[in-house]
């Protein structure tokens, strides 16, 4: 049973994990209750087997130094120590030597390459089923031969471990996880190396008793998940019979290499760690191609930096060989600048001046102009080291910035003497849309004209002072040019009947000149329609991809000579296309029309085109839309009527402007209209769907003998003597001003005339300023006429009835009326009938005579009987007639009118 006893030493030393001098086999250990391996700790413990890290603690999750496993190896094999021996590894110091050295000579180890052992590092699980299966094979307990694992993570498991992991599971020395994996790069615990010695035990036991039988497997650990970095082997495959062999396999390089805290002289720099084949023993940190350090943390300081300066950092990994990574990736940085002093009155040595638009800076741009004044006798030109203009936005960026230095400043100095009365420290800066560059005044950054909101005038002098002001108050940030018809012209602006289908439009034609005004320069086109007191009626709007568009229509059809059109149609709503985004237009007539192109800079070119040369026009097809129907005399009515149809379809009722039907005579004279308009055309519709039973279009309108106008629900009817028409002509005029025209020569019937009456007036004169009609106050009115045939005022069938009518401008013909409210009517027994002869009025005779002057007066007291014009307000401008009806007799009434005589109020 020696072997026995050599291999329970054996797992002794291995589970034991240090020197220790507590050992308690009678009382268990505290911290062991809820470990797997509790049974096979607390069962060596009390054989005398194990110890724990103290009397009351095993560790059971505590882990094996390579220095630690060695001593025990060597101490369980008996193998002969030299106290005094002396280390063959550099890495190796104080009470591991004789142990390391010992086992060094016998073979078991060859160490880590370059000198090094690593005496610190920890074991993992297959480097220790590796020198426990190389021991035993050394004592003769088992055979150095071939075997598989069944393990599920084999591939995993190092070549030069393979074979030993598997004689160890055969042999029972350990079982693996319960989900079948070893885990073979973990670092291995105590309560692993607990089982692992009972199993050990056990198959020692069996194999020198000769029982040769499948070991039983041990409690088993739940499954712990492989650490994210693989742990260095500490083992080496195949050589010198040993469990280490040389590293050769350099650390990975240092990632996510990053700098913070920087500051004018100083930096720090932060690393993710590398991952090596044994481990990682630290870093070294590299400025450009200068080793600054090693460290073995994460992170490194670097100080005596010069500030306002770029360096650059990197780091590589060393491990316990000697390896050395790559460098990590170059990390870029550039110290703090030292913070010059601020001056905290810069008013008293700058003044903000004018900031604002510049619409011709130059021929092609636009500028905005900052303009500040240096107090020279406190900060002179030569003082001074550079001017900084800035243009900046809401947000703080700075879209635009012009700078002077050196030879610069002195050329601002010699102009402002030339120009500025003795240098007076006026100074500006323009900023035009440009790219970057450099002339004899200022070095400018590219700036593509967005509008600033402030400008900033900083100066630094020689001393590195710094003066800041600021100026908000930007005036303006566009501007029309004085010349725009160099750039643009207008060209036609008419009425378009056929713009679509079912409407008409306003064309508007104008013309660039694309050498000096390029599509690629504009930022927006915008052409109104400006009613006569220049309120907008509509706008057609274009930019951006739209201003594209119309350029390629431009290339297309007319070759880029700039020649482009903007048709405004009726429009309920805005809308966008293609080419424009466009307003609402109810197609009110417009005066003029207004042309306005923005460029890049924000130059306004506007135009303006007041030569409307139409604002309607006829349909070529009216018949499409309008039919004429019945034409004739309504005997019973005594009435024309004219009948037509529309075809709803087509032209709405609520895209009628106005409708209008005229009686005409054979000579194109209008007889008599009656039209209809808003309110008309609305009941004019409620009348077709009331007697249609639906609307389908079909109106009518009546003429019938008419001595004043008038205005009913439906129509606006003028005066009609019924004279018989050769045609009638309806016209309607739709919302957009199409005139959609038709007539009808065709006239059913006509009226019976009656014998022409015995007596008319012919009216020969009328004069109002002769001394027979003058009178002393009031009103006094007098009209002369003739007769042209005899009339017997003493026959009682005949009568001879007159009254006044008036008109004031632009208004309907109205009776006067008396102070009663009663039409001023006058017959034959009032008298009012006189004649003249010898220069005075005489009395109205029995008779009126064809050749002779009879003058209609009224009386010399006409305030009450002429109440109508009494009303009327002083300085009104009125016309008055005086109506005629005779009657002869036959009973036949005849009416005439004299002309109309013109007075003021």
């Amino acid at each position: 049973m020696k072997k026995t006893l050599l291999v329970s030493s054996l797992s002794a030393a291995i589970l034991m994990g240090t020197i220790s001098a507590y050992a308690d086999t009678t009382n268990p250990f505290t911290d062991i209750t809820g470990s797997y391996a509790k049974d096979a700790i607390i069962q060596l413990q009390k054989e005398g087997i194990l110890t724990g890290i103290d009397a009351e603690h095993f560790d059971p999750q505590g882990t094996l130094t390579r220095a630690q496993f060695v001593t025990i190896l060597v101490k369980a094999l008996g193998l002969p120590i030299d106290q005094h021996a002396l280390s063959t590894f550099t890495d190796v110091d104080d009470w591991a030597i004789p142990y390391i050295e010992a086992a060094k000579k016998a073979g078991i180890i060859d160490g880590l390459g370059g000198g090094l052992f690593g005496p610190n590092a920890n074991i993992t699980r297959e480097q220790t089923a590796v020198v426990m299966v190389k021991a035993l094979i050394s004592q003769g307990v088992i055979k150095d031969e071939d075997a598989k694992t069944t393990f599920t993570d084999a591939d995993s498991i190092s070549d030069w471990a393979l074979k030993y992991v598997a004689l160890a599971q055969q042999h029972g020395l350990l079982s693996g996880n319960p989900d079948g994996s070893f885990n073979p790069q973990g670092e291995a615990t105590r309560e692993q190396a607990a089982v692992m010695g009972a199993n050990l035990i056990k198959t020692v036991e069996e194999i020198t008793d000769g029982q040769v039988t499948t070991p039983t497997p041990t409690s088993t650990p739940p499954v712990t998940p492989a650490p994210t970095t693989t742990p260095a082997p500490v083992g080496g495959g195949g050589g010198g019979g040993g469990g280490f062999t040389a590293d050769t396999t350099a650390p990975t390089a240092p990632t996510n290499v990053i700098a913070s805290n920087v500051t004018q002289t100083g930096i720090t720099l932060t690393w993710t760690a590398s991952t090596d084949s044994v481990g990682v023993t630290g870093y070294d940190v590299y400025q450009g191609t200068t080793k600054l350090g090693s460290v073995n943390a994460l992170s490194y300081e670097v100080t005596g930096l010069t500030a306002n300066t770029s360096y650059s950092f990197t780091v590589k990994a060393k491990d316990l060989a000697g390896n050395v990574s790559v460098s990590s990736t170059a990390v870029a940085v550039t110290t703090a600048a030292v913070t010059p002093p601020v001056i905290t009155n810069p008013q008293d040595f700058i003044q903000v001046q004018d900031f604002g638009y510049w619409a011709d800076a130059t021929p092609t741009s636009g500028a905005y102009n900052v303009g500040f004044k240096l107090d020279l006798t406190k900060l002179p030109y030569e003082n001074i080291k550079k001017i900084e203009v800035a243009l900046v936005d809401a947000g703080g960026t700075v879209l635009g910035k012009r700078t002077a230095t050196g030879t610069q400043i002195t050329k601002l100095a010699e102009d402002d003497a030339l120009y500025g009365n003795d240098l007076n420290g006026e100074l500006s800066a323009a900023f035009t849309k440009r790219d970057a560059g450099t002339n004899d005044y200022w070095t400018s950054i590219a700036y593509d004209f967005t509008t600033p909101s402030k400008a900033i005038i900083t100066i630094t002098d020689n001393n590195d002072s710094i003066y800041t002001v600021e100026n908000s108050n930007l005036s303006s940030s566009s501007g029309e040019i004085a010349n725009p018809q160099e750039y643009v012209q207008a060209q036609d602006f008419g009425y378009f009947i056929d713009a679509t289908p079912e409407s008409a439009g306003y064309n508007v034609g104008f013309k660039l000149d694309v050498s000096k005004l390029a599509y690629s320069n504009i930022r927006k086109i915008e052409v109104a329609l400006v009613d006569a007191s220049n309120a907008v009626l509509a706008t057609r709007t274009a930019t951006g991809a739209q201003i594209t568009k119309l350029m390629t229509d431009d290339i297309t059809y007319g070759g880029l000579d700039g020649q482009l059109s903007a048709a405004f149609i009726k429009r309920a709503a805005g809308d966008t296309n293609e080419w424009w985004t466009s307003s609402a237009y109810d197609f009110a007539t417009p005066a003029k029309t207004v042309i306005t192109i923005t460029d890049s800079t924000n130059r306004i070119y506007k135009v303006e085109n007041s030569n409307l040369s139409s604002s309607s026009g006829e349909v070529a097809n009216p018949q499409s839309y309008i039919q004429t129907q019945d034409f004739g005399y309504w005997a019973d009515q005594e009435a024309f009527n004219v009948g037509f149809k529309f075809d709803v379809s087509k032209i709405s009722y609520d895209n009628i402007r106005k409708i209008e039907v005229s009686l005409v005579d054979a000579n194109n004279n209008v007889l008599a209209t009656r039209t209809a308009t808003g309110s008309q055309i609305v009941n004019l519709k409620d009348q077709d769907a009331q007697y249609s039973g639906a609307i389908d279009g079909e109106l009518s309108s009546a003429f019938t003998k008419r001595t004043v106008s008038g205005v009913n629900q439906w129509w606006s009817s003028s005066v009609f003597d019924f004279t018989t028409p050769a045609k009638a002509v309806i016209k309607i005029t739709d919302s957009t001003n199409r005139i959609f025209k038709v007539e009808n020569n065709t006239l059913v019937g006509t009226p019976v005339v009656a014998s022409p009456p015995v007596n008319t007036i012919n009216h020969v004169a009328t004069d109002a300023s002769t001394p027979i009609f003058a009178a002393s106050g009031g009103y006094f009115l007098a009209m002369q006429f003739q007769v042209s045939s005899n009339l017997d005022l003493t026959n009682s069938n005949v009568q001879f009835t007159s009254y006044y009518e008036y008109t004031t401008v632009g208004s309907e013909v109205y009776a006067v009326k008396d102070s009663s409210n009663n039409v001023f009517t006058r017959t034959k027994e009032w008298g009012f009938v006189k004649y003249v002869q010898n220069g005075e009025l005489k009395s109205q005779p029995n008779s009126l005579v064809t050749g002779t002057d009879y003058v209609f007066v009224t009386s010399d007291n006409t305030t009450a009987r002429l109440a109508s014009l009494e009303q009327l307000p002083v300085g009104t401008e009125y016309d008055v007639r005086v109506v005629y009806v005779i009657t002869n007799t036959d009973g036949v009434a005849t009416t005439s009118y004299s002309p109309w005589v013109h007075f003021t109020r």
